[in-house]
């Protein structure tokens, strides 16, 4: 009973990716690693969103750099679960909707752009 509980436990907290890490076999509710993610960002979003008064776009395109790296750097089985690895894709929409919302063009330097294009395609 206890051994069928735990995937159930995890989906329900938002933490199926971790325990699909840690080796916990999820059967059914594997899929719910996605939700896990998404959920993870929710909960850091709004503190993100406080500090990011000045320069929103500049800070999120140099962390998802830097969440790049991470990800290079990091063990294949968790590239493809763990919330830290997965949540860049998230954050490239809302650097797109602050360009969008503020109606301006933003200016990076050539090279921060040849720089992420060149870790994104890797």
């Amino acid at each position: 009973m206890e051994r069928e509980l735990a995937p159930a436990l995890a989906a329900v907290g938002y933490v199926s990716n971790y325990a699909r890490l840690q080796g916990m076999d999820m059967g059914t509710l594997s899929h719910l690693w996605s939700l896990a993610v998404e959920e993870h960002f929710y909960v850091l979003w709004p503190v993100v969103f406080l500090v990011l008064r000045r320069r929103p776009v500049l800070v999120l395109g140099a962390v998802y750099v830097l969440l790049l790296c991470w990800r290079l750097l990091s063990d294949p089985d968790r590239w493809y679960v763990a919330s830290d690895t997965r949540v860049g894709g998230i954050l490239v929409g809302c650097a797109l909707a602050f360009v969008m919302h503020t109606g301006r063009q933003v200016r990076m330097p050539r090279s921060v752009v040849a720089c992420s294009v060149a870790l994104a395609a890797g």
